[in-house]
């Protein structure tokens, strides 16, 4: 009730210009951009980007990053590297590659290469050879309708399901199948039939207030303990039982991935949306959806406000 009645920003920029999206900072000219610092000219970045310019379409970067489209996780002094996945520290255009170490230029669809030059599908090539091929192989993608765009969906080892995108942005198995996704219907954890341990309250653990804290210690990291929840089993660790004890916090009782996902749920998603400010009414972009029944405020309201 008190979340509900306290101003909110729009969005979350600090130190930037002509900027949209969320979680930036220090940038200029960067737009539907989440998670991001020190970038300029980038559209579409997400997820830890930082000292990225001129790039479009990438998750994941480090810092002296140029001319980079459709790339997820790149490492530092990357220029020009499209349409991959991890191609690490200073490496420059790289086409359809992935994880690709320092010290590589000119690839097009290699894999797992150091210190390589003008080499298409990990076949080394001379200069000229790995200019007259590749026009030739761009040519060939363009008529099968397979250039320009990342990996497809369908060659993922995963489903739509497992990935990072479904939490920010979740579809159904029908809908992930029309775009070519996998889907994992499937449950892998782990089966457990035996005893499960409960719980004691958090200063049997303490050796402050129990001289026979640490044989109960031993107990809670040896035992099994079951989810409220979704009955899953899960174990506790070491420094986990040492955080709880030091904070006097109760031992969890939900799964740890039950609790990332209740975790994250309190963050607002990847997309922005059309709103008025609840003080000005002027017009703003925000995370907060249309469902939001609280205060957001545009930048000069919101800081007025505090």
């Amino acid at each position: 009730e008190l979340y509900l009645t306290i101003p909110h920003k729009a969005l979350k920029i600090t130190n930037s210009q002509n900027c949209s999206g969320e979680y930036i900072k220090d940038s200029e000219n960067c737009h539907d951009c989440y998670d991001i610092s020190d970038c300029e000219n980038v559209k579409y970045g997400m997820g830890l980007v930082y000292g990225v310019k001129d790039s479009y379409d990438i998750t994941q970067f480090g810092r002296n990053v140029e001319l980079c489209y459709n790339d997820i996780s790149t490492g530092y002094n990357v220029y020009q590297v499209m349409f991959s996945y991890n191609i690490y520290t200073n490496n420059s255009n790289v086409w359809y590659s992935l994880d690709c170490w320092p010290g590589c230029s000119n690839l097009f669809g290699c894999a797992s290469l150091r210190k390589k030059k003008n080499c298409i599908l990990n076949k080394q090539y001379s200069k000229e050879e790995y200019e007259e091929l590749v026009p030739k192989i761009i040519e060939h993608m363009q008529k099968t309708g397979e250039w320009g765009e990342f990996f497809p969906y369908e060659i993922s080892s995963f489903g739509y399901n497992e990935s990072e995108a479904y939490p920010f942005f979740p579809i159904k198995e029908e809908d992930a199948k029309k775009i070519g996704a996998n889907w994992q219907g499937q449950d892998y954890g782990i089966q457990y039939d035996g005893l499960f341990y409960i719980p004691l309250e958090i200063k049997e653990y303490d050796p402050k207030h129990n001289p026979d804290a640490q044989e109960r210690i031993d107990e809670a990291l040896s035992g099994i303990l079951k989810c409220e929840e979704s009955g899953k089993p899960y174990r506790l660790i070491s420094q986990e039982m040492a955080f709880c004890i030091e904070h006097g916090l109760a031992i969890p009782r939900l799964h740890p991935q039950l609790r990332h996902e209740q975790r994250f749920v309190q963050r607002r998603g990847r997309k922005l949306y059309g709103r008025k400010c609840d003080k000005c009414g002027v017009e703003v972009k925000t995370t907060f959806g249309p469902d939001f029944k609280g205060l957001v405020y545009c930048d000069v309201c919101y800081k007025s406000a505090l």
